[in-house]
């Protein structure tokens, strides 16, 4: 589950990894390769890995996979866009920006009123359980507004999902942090990590 947002050759993504709503760690999901072509992933981090690594040669075509939940982008140093499905090329894209993932609604409603690429992740990031983390973002813009890799920290955002937790739902007990994970106050002690 993810985010990936592409607006005026830009790049940009969520990375918080999660298996059917289980948050299993942090990834990032969009790259530059080094002769400056972005690319970008979202869906199932078996079909993520190989494509990174088939966009650093671009032979032939991308692996292919079972396209229903993953999307792949890959954005070309001249601008042109092309959104691999697992099967097959779509291109162009339908207007000059694009979101895929779980959090597309959200990300294309925040481009259509105007916002770049990192501000609708960040918006997505708000308001869909499924994305979070950090908001990561590469550019061919070399202007120096947005850098090649960016890691963007939203200051004035409301918490994330990941700040939320204060009250076990279950027992209304408080909730500790241990190691990074929520968990209800003396849990840690019970399983001998404190």
């Amino acid at each position: 589950m993810s985010v990936i947002a592409y607006r005026n050759l830009t790049i940009v993504g969520d990375t918080l990894g999660n298996d059917e709503g289980t948050v299993i760690g942090h990834v990032h999901k969009v790259g530059k390769t080094k002769d400056g072509w972005l690319w970008g992933a979202c869906g199932y981090a078996s079909a993520m890995a190989p494509f990174a690594a088939w966009a650093e040669t671009r032979e032939g075509d991308p692996p292919a996979f079972d396209g229903h939940h993953s999307d792949h982008i890959l954005v070309s140093p001249q601008g042109e866009v092309k959104w691999w499905t697992g099967t097959g090329w779509v291109v162009p894209l339908p207007q000059d920006f694009h979101a895929w993932g779980c959090g597309r609604e959200l990300a294309m409603g925040a481009m259509a009123n105007g916002g770049d690429a990192y501000r609708a992740v960040e918006i997505a990031c708000q308001y869909d359980i499924y994305c979070g983390g950090s908001v990561y973002g590469v550019s061919m813009i070399p202007d120096g507004d947005i850098d090649p890799i960016i890691d963007r920290i939203i200051e004035d955002a409301p918490p994330s999902p990941e700040a939320w937790p204060e009250v076990d739902i279950l027992n209304g007990t408080p909730i500790e942090p241990v190691d990074n994970i929520a968990r209800p106050t003396g849990w840690s002690q019970k399983m001998g990590l404190k």
